[in-house]
């Protein structure tokens, strides 16, 4: 359970079997000299930090994660609390259908993480929130004129956990929203706008795509 601070992601500390705390502060990170506070994200009188749930199935590598949003005001109140949230939905992915899809492919497919305005970034760090993009190319020569993006998954560093961000063409609902999905145009895709996040107990994470590859041009 972790934070999405203003001024970085922070960990929830367990206090019992059900029952985590984090200490959020109002203000601006200037004012914390070590950085080891929590900071809300702060649009007038409205404060408010999002808050990432992960969870995934016995022997699964793949999380999912829920999302909730803790909001402030100020005033006069000195403690409050939030209705409960009852999480009985399931946590992880469906299943993806792979139904027809085809001879396997041999071309070369180079993915690439962009920021929004199309370059490259090649930077080793990526701060967390910051806006970015997958850009998948089909290189050398190919018969294939077009390319379609399946799905896509981040991966932890350890390589035993990792969330799938596209499924089946589409948006988890969460990082990529449902009804979006990479825009193809002809030996190219290009993913929507995410926020660069991180995967639960890594460091680093590996970005992998599956890709389908067509004989004709695709756009859109």
């Amino acid at each position: 359970m972790d934070g999405r601070c203003y001024n970085a992601v922070k960990p929830f500390n367990k206090m019992e079997a059900d029952v985590f705390h984090l200490y959020i502060h109002y203000g601006t990170p200037q004012e914390d000299q070590q950085g080891q506070q929590c900071y809300f994200w702060r649009d007038g009188d409205v404060n408010t930090v999002p808050v990432m749930i992960s969870g995934s199935k016995p022997g699964s590598r793949e999380t999912t994660y829920k999302r909730y949003k803790v909001v402030c005001t100020r005033g006069r109140a000195k403690h409050a609390e939030t209705g409960r949230n009852k999480i009985m939905d399931p946590i992880t992915s469906g299943k993806e259908l792979q139904d027809h899809t085809g001879d396997v492919a041999k071309e070369t497919v180079v993915l690439t993480l962009v920021d929004v305005k199309g370059d490259e970034i090649t930077q080793p760090a990526v701060q967390i929130g910051k806006l970015v993009r997958l850009r998948a190319t089909i290189v050398g020569e190919s018969s294939s004129a077009g390319i379609m993006a399946a799905s896509c998954e981040a991966i932890g560093s350890t390589g035993s956990t990792s969330y799938r961000f596209i499924k089946g063409g589409c948006g988890d609902g969460y990082v990529i929203p449902k009804s979006d999905g990479f825009y193809s145009h002809g030996r190219s895709a290009l993913s929507p706008v995410i926020q660069f996040f991180q995967i639960k107990g890594s460091d680093v994470i590996q970005f992998v795509c599956n890709f389908r590859c067509a004989r004709t041009i695709v756009t859109g």
